[in-house]
């Protein structure tokens, strides 16, 4: 069942030449309030600069909730800031006021402040991103950002067998979140420089005897489909639904689309910007079609319809955006972070992980 009562950071973020973060995530929640009635939303942050987007006027079934303390989004923080907006959504969220919350700000902060609902029994927390392949289905690394490949093992095949273990983890919160999107068999694939059986890191070839022990054990092959290991143009072209990948390499992956997806439209513009009027001339007669083609494109690879990476291993959604995102991007967040069902989060995600952990040697 998907959500009925929302939490939203209106004060953490990026400023960017789009406006203020107050600005931006106002304007998506009146476009979401509108398409969205049924769902209750609680706006975080400063009362007299939200009234002020809203022309003094709240939308239906929003209300806001003033905080009390206020940090930017370069400052650092080392504890939990009571009465800041995203500690008070955690707290919402322990509370039962809400069922889970989105934000913009700062990662780092997100995870703090949550840090008082974190379910443990889950493992480590992930951060799971969603890109979409070329035909315009969603796919999910299991980790873009929350595990690093930092160490306090002394026994280095033991530091291995940690990072693949959580990894493992990872993957299977990724897998009950990919099912409640309606993929019955998930695919799973490890990231890996190449498919031959002497490619991959010593985490990549753990992974594979801890799958393979999963599906021997646990009858991991019930819940997913396991393909192997698999290269990025893999995952592009269709063949997974669920990446297993460390955080480290995870958030790589994740810049590198971003960076390569911004530099390609940069390209472009800056290709036509040098055209000839002749040359513009009959590019503008043809621009029916280049928009259509334009359209199809990013009906399929739209980064911002994508927006909006989920943080499992906490008792409750949370759903986590760009720091720059734009009013649309944080529009499609905030429908992401609604269209989840609290009962894959929480105690009940943690026994269900419970069921496919195989033994240890």
């Amino acid at each position: 069942m998907a959500l009925s009562k929302i939490g939203i950071d209106v004060e953490n973020g990026d400023y960017t030449p789009n406006g203020s973060v107050t600005k931006r995530v106002t304007s998506a929640v009146q476009r979401f309030s509108r398409k969205r009635p049924d769902v209750k939303i609680y706006l975080h942050g400063d009362e007299e600069k939200i009234l002020d987007c809203f022309r003094n006027t709240l939308p239906k079934g929003v209300k806001i909730v003033q905080a009390s303390q206020f940090y930017s989004q370069v400052e650092k923080i080392d504890r939990r800031v009571k009465g800041s907006v995203l500690n008070n959504l955690a707290e919402s969220i322990r509370s039962g006021n809400i069922e889970g919350f989105f934000s913009i700000g700062d990662t780092s902060k997100v995870a703090l402040e949550a840090s008082k609902i974190r379910n443990k029994s889950c493992g480590a927390p992930a951060l799971v991103a969603i890109f979409p392949n070329v035909f315009g289905e969603e796919y999910v690394c299991s980790d873009v950002g929350f595990t690093t490949q930092h160490s306090d093992k002394e026994n280095y095949l033991e530091a291995v067998r940690g990072f693949a273990n959580g990894i493992y983890k990872q993957a299977l919160m990724s897998t009950f979140y990919m099912k409640s999107r309606g993929i019955e068999r998930p695919r799973w694939g490890i990231l890996s420089n190449g498919v031959e059986e002497h490619k991959g890191s010593d985490i990549d070839k753990a992974l594979e005897v801890l799958v393979a022990k999963g599906i021997r054990e646990r009858s991991l092959g019930n819940l997913i489909d396991y393909r192997g290991k698999v290269e990025p143009g893999d995952c592009l072209d269709g063949k997974v639904d669920v990446v297993l990948v460390d955080g480290y390499e995870g958030n790589l992956y994740l810049k590198t689309a971003e960076a390569c997806f911004s530099r390609l439209i940069g390209l472009t513009k800056d290709e036509i910007s040098k055209l000839n009027f002749y040359d513009k001339t009959k590019l503008f007669l043809a621009s029916g079609p280049l928009t259509k083609i334009k359209n199809n494109l990013l009906a399929k690879v739209d980064p911002d319809k994508h927006s909006g990476a989920v943080i499992l291993g906490y008792d409750g959604v949370i759903v986590k955006g760009h720091g720059a995102s734009n009013s649309k991007a944080i529009y499609y967040g905030i429908c992401r972070l609604a269209d989840c069902d609290s009962k894959d989060f929480g105690n009940s995600l943690a026994e269900e992980i419970k069921k496919y952990i195989p033994s240890s040697d």
